[in-house]
């Protein structure tokens, strides 16, 4: 089983769960299939998001950009190889997530006036 993670924090409101509801059964799954689990930052999830969408026109949700950020990490660490066969999820689309990801990068909508 999780523990609570007090006061969680993240513009990947979908990752944003202080205590998962399948815990128990995502656990399982992963130690079962040689799986592993990482902490993200929001700056390479941002990181990720972006270079997604000037690379390949492709607006991942922040979720799905998470993915992407831990594939690059595990990459770079020489855990995968780029021969490997490997199946991301994008669970959501970017568009749904303007607000949040603008805010992550600084921008503020123009006034009115």
């Amino acid at each position: 089983m999780s523990e609570m993670w007090k006061d969680a924090a993240t513009f990947a409101s979908g990752l944003r769960v202080p205590k998962p509801y399948g815990d128990a059964i995502m656990l399982e799954i992963l130690a079962a299939s040689g799986g592993v689990a990482m902490a993200i930052p929001d700056a390479e999830i941002l990181s990720s998001l972006k270079d997604w969408a000037r690379n390949e026109g492709i607006f991942l949700s922040p979720e799905g950009a998470a993915a992407t950020a831990a594939y690059d990490r595990m990459l770079a660490s020489g855990e995968l190889k780029k021969s490997d066969r490997v199946v991301i999820f994008n669970t959501g689309a970017g568009l749904k997530y303007t607000d949040v990801t603008a805010e992550a990068m600084g921008l503020a909508r123009p006034s009115a006036n």
